[in-house]
């Protein structure tokens, strides 16, 4: 037996982890893989994880483009 763990994110489709949430600036399902890598290696109880948390206020993980652009293309997505 595997153990498994579900997480839904409300209102998220099969793309929004990889399109439509980071280019609105919505990293938490990163943020969330992360934290499972994490705790799988052993990470969590080293003291040097304490210093490499998720942050999502990052420079990088800003959005990419306006929020009206991604629902836009988020309605037109032949998915």
């Amino acid at each position: 037996q595997i153990p498994t763990e579900t997480k839904l994110y409300k209102g998220w489709s099969h793309t929004d982890p990889i399109l439509e949430a980071p280019m609105r600036g919505d990293h938490s399902y990163h943020g969330d893989v992360y934290e499972l890598v994490c705790m799988w290696t052993g990470e969590n109880n080293d003291q040097r994880h304490k210093t490499r948390i998720f942050d999502e206020r990052h420079p990088m993980l800003q959005p990419i483009g306006p929020s009206v652009l991604v629902e836009a293309a988020r309605f037109c997505n032949p998915f």
